[in-house]
């Protein structure tokens, strides 16, 4: 299900009534500089929500439950030499890059999801930076947006993420999988033939 199912007006009518779950996943990272023996995991929480952090290794799915339509998705990645360290917040982890996801600008500009989309990182707290100057996250999402796909030497992830609002977690799971599947099984195809 897309932010944007039903219409725009119908999308923001819909999500001022309810909160909504979110799948997604970070397919891969590159240019994050690892040393040897570090391993790239991410973080992602929701900002306006104490305690719903997950931290993951790159290509397994996270489902966030309950975020407000207004709220932002802080997403981290990691250099991590033991997953378990890793999981604190202390020494077991050095930040790599960050990305702050509005989820009304997903919806309003993005058809309300991402699929295998290339956005590049923010420094660790830069985007803190930014607010302060009066650049919000609406500005800087889609900066990040513009120049994943152009900016091959800066930090960047490759992301996938859509609504799954009304369905279990194990749905949701099936859901983003059946959804990976049905668009690798389009992006397969032959490209239609040009007519002279």
């Amino acid at each position: 299900q897309l932010f944007g199912a039903g219409g725009r007006e119908g999308c923001c009518h819909e999500a001022r009534k309810s909160a909504l779950d979110i799948s997604l996943v970070c397919h891969e990272a590159r240019s994050l500089n690892l040393s040897a023996g570090e391993q790239a995991f991410f973080s992602v929480k929701d900002v306006r929500r104490l305690g719903s952090e997950q931290f993951l290794p790159l290509g397994a799915p996270c489902h966030l439950r309950g975020a407000e339509p207004e709220s932002t998705l802080l997403l981290h990645v990691w250099a991590v030499r033991q997953e378990a360290s890793g999981r604190s917040t202390g020494e077991g982890r050095r930040a790599c890059g960050e990305l702050r996801i509005p989820l009304a600008s997903l919806a309003l500009h993005c058809s309300g999801m991402l699929f295998q989309t290339w956005v590049s990182l923010d420094c660790p707290g830069l985007n803190d930076s930014m607010t302060s100057v009066g650049m919000g996250d609406t500005y800087a999402f889609e900066q990040h947006l513009g120049m994943g796909a152009q900016e091959r030497f800066q930090p960047r992830i490759c992301l996938t993420l859509f609504q799954t609002s009304r369905q279990a977690p194990a749905r949701a799971g099936r859901a983003l999988g059946s959804a990976l599947r049905q668009v690798g099984r389009l992006a397969s195809l032959p490209a239609p033939t040009r007519r002279a």
